[in-house]
Parts: structure tokens; C-alpha cells; sequence
């Protein structure tokens, strides 16, 4: 396990190790900017065989590719361009191509796109992370207004007093 931080700085931005299983993509999300971003990474992940087979630098263009799909919430889908930005067409070639003793490549070339194989089976999907951070959200201003002695008067942002009333009335009528 590593105890410290290793970061290298590529040209899609600085990645940071963490730990032995994350990464933080550290330049921040354009998204949701200042909201850290994670994904998971195998401890073994540099000496893999499919690593050792493809070298170093298809390996962090690999993980450039996946902070990139965490960061962008695209669900392992990588545009041909943005690939083009952090791997040469060697690098993206060994990336696609199926290695001695592999039955699958790293990125599956799909015609417009590249999908990192398996990415939703160990990473969340765009869906899981919106729902977590809404929930998030709806947790953290219930929090603070319980820390206000404040009630919140409605459920979601978009809610007004004449929906509420509204519902309340449709309720009472139902009954």
C-alpha cells in the first residue's frame, strides 16, 4: 500500500495517487467544478499483463481516459478527439488492439467512439453519481436547517407555496 502521494502531471491534467485504489483527477471538473472526483483502480494495475504488454505510457493514457469518463460522466465513452489529445495514434493502437492471452482490448473501438471495457462493472454510472449527489444535496440542507432551528418548507428547490397548496388540497379531496 502506498503511505504517500505521486502525482505526474500529463497533458490532460495532473493525476494524483491517492492510495493503492483511487485516483483524484486534480484539475478539478468543468462540470461541477470543486467537487472532488474519484474511480477506482486496481492495486496491481502497473504490473498487470495487460499493462506490461501494452508499456507505460498506454497505461496512463488509459487512466487519462478513465478520469476523463469520470470527470466528464460519460460512462466509459471517450470521443475519438479528446483520446487524440492525450495519446499518440500508437499508444491508442495498442490501447484498442487484443494482446497475446487477453480476450478483450483496454478501449473497444465502436466506430465513433472509444469504450473503455468493463468501466461500468467497477465504476459508477453517470446515473448513480447524479442520484448520490442529489441526495447529498437534499441531506446536507436539511442538515443545515435542523443546525438553524429552521424547518424546510419544501422538498425540492422548485417547489412554491401555491404547489404546495395545491397538493394539499388534491390530498384532502382524494380522502
Amino acid at each position: 500500500m502506498i503511505n504517500r502521494e505521486k502525482s505526474v502531471t500529463t497533458p490532460a491534467g495532473r493525476l494524483t495517487l491517492q492510495s493503492a485504489v483511487s485516483f483524484h483527477a486534480g484539475r478539478g471538473c468543468r462540470l461541477f467544478r470543486g467537487i472532488p472526483m474519484w474511480f477506482k483502480v486496481e492495486c496491481t494495475f502497473f504490473n498487470s499483463p495487460k499493462i506490461a504488454l501494452v508499456g507505460w505510457r498506454a497505461g496512463w493514457a488509459y487512466l487519462e481516459g478513465l478520469a476523463y469518463c469520470v470527470e466528464q460522466l460519460t460512462d466509459g465513452k471517450i470521443p475519438y478527439r479528446r483520446a487524440r489529445e492525450f495519446a499518440s495514434k500508437d499508444v491508442i493502437k495498442k490501447l484498442t488492439t487484443i494482446q497475446a492471452n487477453e480476450h478483450f482490448p483496454l478501449w473497444l473501438d465502436t466506430g465513433s467512439y472509444y469504450l473503455v471495457h468493463d468501466y461500468l462493472k467497477h465504476q459508477k454510472s453517470k446515473e448513480q453519481i447524479l442520484d448520490a449527489r442529489d441526495k447529498a444535496h437534499k441531506r446536507n440542507n436539511k442538515s443545515r436547517a435542523s443546525k438553524l432551528h429552521l424547518v424546510a418548507p419544501y422538498d425540492t428547490p422548485y417547489q412554491t407555496p401555491s404547489d404546495t397548496l395545491a397538493k394539499d388540497k388534491e390530498e384532502e379531496k382524494n380522502e
